[in-house]
């Protein structure tokens, strides 16, 4: 399986088995609206080397995790799965990470994206703090997570994320390595 977490400011993906991701792209990507003559694409963003486009712009695709523009989010997922990890969505079970707390139809969303556009043979979702628990080999903890944009703490008791206990600030790194520069 193909293993999937998006992140604000970085996407991090690879497959299942390994140790550490493969591959970790930055979330922010470049656009090229469509012309008459080429589709809109989404590319790869060198910071040292933009473009000099009138239909080019700088995007970030995603926010909290889910996706801003479902526009956006086919070609995103097109150019990370084949272009970068190299895998055929018809061939490749996608296991998707996702926060502790998570949008219900962003999941829809996606389940019917993956399914319908991509055709992936088979699709699972899991939480990140069980996930990071799962290391430690324990089933009580407080898993605090801290993103460029938000940070969840999330108290897990015998294994079971407690949904009244998680808390979401938006508030991460990006927004303390801002403040510090001043």
């Amino acid at each position: 399986p193909c293993v999937l977490e998006f992140g604000n400011q970085t996407t991090r993906g690879g497959f299942a088995g390994e140790d550490t991701p493969d591959l970790m792209d930055a979330s922010t990507m470049g656009l090229l609206e469509a012309t008459e003559d080429t589709p809109r694409r989404l590319f790869e963003l060198n910071p040292h080397v933009m473009p000099q486009y009138d239909d080019f712009s700088v995007v970030r695709p995603l926010k909290n995790n889910m996706f801003l523009d479902t526009d956006l989010a086919e070609p995103y997922l097109n150019y990370f799965v084949k272009d970068r990890l190299c895998a055929e969505f018809e061939n490749t079970p996608m296991f998707l990470v996702e926060p502790a707390i998570h949008n219900k139809e962003h999941r829809v969303n996606m389940t019917q994206m993956m399914f319908e556009k991509f055709q992936v043979p088979s699709l699972f979702f899991h939480k990140a703090p069980l996930l990071a628990l799962y290391v430690f080999s324990g089933e009580n903890a407080m898993i605090v997570d801290v993103g460029a944009n938000t940070t969840y703490a999330t108290p897990i008791v015998e294994g079971f994320i407690s949904s009244k206990g998680v808390m979401k600030a938006d508030f991460g790194g990006e927004n303390l390595t801002n403040d510090l520069a001043l």
